[in-house]
């Protein structure tokens, strides 16, 4: 398997898997070191509901036509009510 194109193919593709993992993780380094201390650095809900009634809308057609970002949409819901969970957790005991 892997030789249809050969080894020249293989090396640049090797290059462009190499690329995309290093963006993660320097993306991943950068936010961790401009966020905010103390949170992630979650920008607020926009006040106007009808906005947020759009972005839900949006977010929803997008989960429907790309079943694996509905799903990671889903996942990262549910992380972070338990996130606001925790947090609301630790300040009541806190007090």
């Amino acid at each position: 398997m892997g030789q249809t194109f050969g080894v020249l193919n293989q090396i640049i593709l090797l290059a462009a898997c190499t690329a995309i993992v290093a963006l993660a993780v320097s993306a991943a380094m950068m936010w961790w070191k401009r966020r905010p201390t103390g949170s992630l650095g979650v920008p607020p809900l926009p006040q106007d509901r009808r906005v947020c009634c759009g972005l839900i809308a949006i977010l929803a057609v997008g989960g429907m036509i790309f079943p694996l970002v509905g799903a990671s949409l889903l996942f990262m819901l549910v992380l972070d009510m338990a996130f606001i969970r925790l947090r609301s957790g630790d300040s009541a005991a806190s007090v």
